[in-house]
């Protein structure tokens, strides 16, 4: 049995998790945009072109980022308690990789598609 202690340690553990991982999606957006910018000016001077830091994404990518945040959406339709991200993980077979997860919490929570409870549960907006 945990105590109301540990629950609000817990709620503001997962919900400092959120931020960051809502912050580090913004991150990748924009050195994604950064990145074009970069090869530009290296044409302009005429330097050679250096490779990609981070890999931007691509098309295919964009789909199963989609994917993923559909599947969300139909997991929590048929979960009228909601469910935590750990049991989201565990249904999409992402165990392990939490952050993917999290960016697409995060994503769907930005355009109000879900929403999170006190207590860790996320579900959609009543």
């Amino acid at each position: 049995m945990t105590t109301a202690a540990e629950q609000q340690l817990e709620s503001r553990i997962s919900v400092l998790r959120d931020e960051i991982a809502e912050r580090e999606a913004e991150i990748a957006e924009r050195l994604a945009e950064l990145r074009p910018m970069e090869q530009t000016l290296a044409f302009l001077r005429g330097e050679k072109p250096t490779p990609a830091r981070s890999p931007v994404p691509d098309q295919r990518a964009r789909r199963r980022r989609g994917a993923r945040t559909t599947l969300i959406l139909e997991l929590l339709a048929g979960a009228p308690d909601g469910m935590t991200r750990s049991e989201l993980a565990k249904e999409l077979g992402e165990e392990g990789e939490e952050d993917l997860l999290s960016n697409g919490l995060s994503y769907l929570k930005r355009n109000g598609k879900v929403r999170r409870s006190a207590d860790g549960r996320w579900s959609l907006p009543q």
